[in-house]
């Protein structure tokens, strides 16, 4: 490579934070045949601790094999080695010569001290989601992305008759996606549903920090204990400062209920959507043969007040199903708590109307809401 020792020099003496020093000689042959040099420099630094710079085109594993079986030079521990390529900067051709003020920047910023170390979070691809840019669009992103896999990857193909077009490219770069035809897609088009089952508990909230993949539920009913859903690179559930949580950490927000309906309404204006589930477990007891259930009638209450208002907006809301008729078994918590408008005794499996029951025939009856009783 033609360089140009005196140009190189007064570059580098032009350069802010660069220096000339150790400049006395400018080796231009090929880099193999300029290991003598680079050992008589290697034992001149010796144990002195400054870096060793070297400019050179392709060759810095040999140079870091020399150093290590050169007798009298300082191990890299002790005094490092470190490298300018110049072979992107200057070229092999003549071009090089009219390069010297680019290598004695490069120079001059290997001549700096080393950079303080600062905390760092590593990152493997396997599919994952790397957003780069402010926090709150990495927040979009992940809430996007959460939405995609979990509920529009399933809604868009029985409502739309395809497949969201984001998802799929998330899952082929994740080498996730299913081999699809065609006549796959065809089908997929002519096969839309007639009416939309909506179920609807609680609401999750996807954030960006997911460190590793983690799944956990609340079946102790105890209040400290959460709901963890976390898909390591991806996204995590977290939980709303200001929600209102039941013992089983499951947030009660008719909100929620409005906004699905809404969204299904939008997805696909005017078909037909019923609530096919919705409720809430409560550890109810049976005392002096009445069931209390007053929080279950006020979740009830919130929850058809969002009902009427999406249906006001527009939302073709057609019918209501209340989990459950009776208290049941839950493949989650088992007989911790229960759900239905009717007490069952666990012993004699007799039934027992709660105050919910009542409460809710009268609503039935009446198709309206009356006032909430003051407090």
């Amino acid at each position: 490579m033609p360089l140009d020792a005196a140009a190189l020099k007064t570059a580098l003496q032009q350069t802010s934070g660069a220096s000339p020093d150790g400049l006395e000689q400018l080796h231009t042959l090929l880099c193999r045949r300029e290991a003598g040099a680079f050992q008589r420099a290697a034992k001149a630094t010796g144990e002195a601790g400054e870096p060793l710079i070297v400019a050179c085109t392709q060759e810095r594993r040999l140079f870091l094999e020399l150093n290590e079986h050169t007798e009298g030079a300082a191990p890299l521990g002790v005094r490092p080695i470190r490298f300018v390529n110049i072979r992107e900067t200057g070229g092999w051709s003549s071009d090089a010569k009219a390069a010297m003020p680019k290598i004695a920047a490069l120079l001059a910023a290997a001549q700096m001290p080393a950079p303080q170390p600062v905390p760092t979070v590593s990152y493997r691809s396997g599919g994952r989601c790397l957003i780069v840019g402010a926090a709150d669009a990495a927040e979009q992103a992940a809430a996007m992305l959460a939405d995609g896999v979990l509920n529009r990857w399933f809604l868009d193909p029985a409502v739309l008759g395809r497949l969201p077009a984001d998802v799929v490219a998330f899952y082929d770069r994740a080498r996730l996606l299913p081999s699809m035809s065609a006549s796959d897609l065809q089908l997929l088009a002519g096969q839309v549903v007639d009416f939309l089952g909506v179920n609807y508990y609680y609401p999750n909230y996807a954030s960006a920090g997911a460190p590793a993949t983690a799944f956990a539920l609340n079946n102790t009913g105890r209040p400290e204990d959460d709901c963890v859903f976390a898909i390591e690179g991806l996204f995590r559930f977290v939980r709303n400062p200001r929600g209102r949580y039941t013992n089983w950490g499951w947030e009660i927000d008719a909100s929620g209920l409005e906004e699905l309906l809404l969204r299904a309404q939008a997805l696909r204006p005017g078909l037909p959507i019923y609530v096919t589930e919705n409720g809430i477990g409560l550890p109810d007891a049976l005392v002096d043969g009445r069931v209390e259930d007053d929080a279950r009638i006020a979740f009830l209450r919130e929850h058809l007040t969002a009902v009427h208002r999406a249906v006001t907006a527009g939302a073709n809301v057609r019918g209501y199903y209340m989990w459950s008729l009776l208290d049941n078994f839950s493949w989650v918590n088992g007989y911790k708590k229960r759900y239905g408008f009717l007490y069952v005794d666990r012993t004699t499996l007799a039934r027992t109307s709660k105050k919910s029951a009542a409460w809710f025939r009268d609503v039935a009856t009446a198709n309206a809401l009356a006032p909430a009783e003051p407090e």
